[in-house]
């Protein structure tokens, strides 16, 4: 298994989270992942939703700690058999950021006077799929106008980028599938330790 998701890094541009993509190889010996649900003449009896599309979460448990460490959806399936392979399925998995990539924003309405949770609660309106859950910092500014520059094909995902880079803030998928927008000044440093570690 290898994946990553959220912020690609800590540049000043880079404001906005990546695509998550997550690639699992699966032992398939028993048949159970084979896609689009089996095959009867090949006696295969698939795990029940296991194709395209279908909502994928993966957790790990630590001490008891049960956590969820990637939250997408499966955008690819490619198996094989002892025939003509090692009898493994391998998949390929994206996160939400994939629906505002490929969302587009034409005939949006130009939003006057909102802040970037305003807005970011306006985009979610207009998509089809949605985060497992949000959670949006109040924006410390007011935008005279948002969407006033959406073309035929602007996707949302460049929305998403307008916004946190006039907010100064961040947009970023969770681990656990939560979509979150960050303002100016959820990050800026000024927060109370709670602990102070003395060596």
């Amino acid at each position: 298994m290898k994946g990553n998701n959220g912020l690609g890094g800590w540049k000043p541009d880079q404001r906005v989270g990546t695509l998550g993509i997550l690639n699992i190889t699966l032992n398939n010996k028993a048949k159970l992942f084979s896609p689009m649900g089996g095959d009867a003449v090949r006696g295969l009896s698939t795990l029940t939703g296991f194709n395209k599309g279908a909502k994928l979460r993966i957790t790990g448990t630590f001490r008891n700690v049960t956590e969820e460490i990637w939250t997408g959806r499966i955008m690819s399936i490619d198996s094989d058999d002892k025939n003509w392979g090692n009898e493994q399925v391998r998949l390929m998995a994206v996160d939400w950021m994939n629906v505002p990539s490929n969302f587009p924003m034409k005939a949006a309405t130009i939003g006057l006077n909102k802040r970037i949770d305003e807005a970011m609660t306006t985009i979610l309106s207009r998509l089809s799929v949605q985060p497992e859950a949000t959670s949006f910092a109040t924006g410390s500014f007011t935008f005279p106008a948002v969407f006033d520059n959406v073309q035929r094909k602007t996707m949302a995902l460049s929305e998403f980028t307008k916004l946190a880079n006039s907010e100064l803030g961040y947009i970023y998928v969770k681990h656990d599938g939560t979509l979150v927008a960050k303002s100016m000044l959820t990050r800026h440093g000024w927060r109370a330790l709670d602990q102070v570690w003395i060596t």
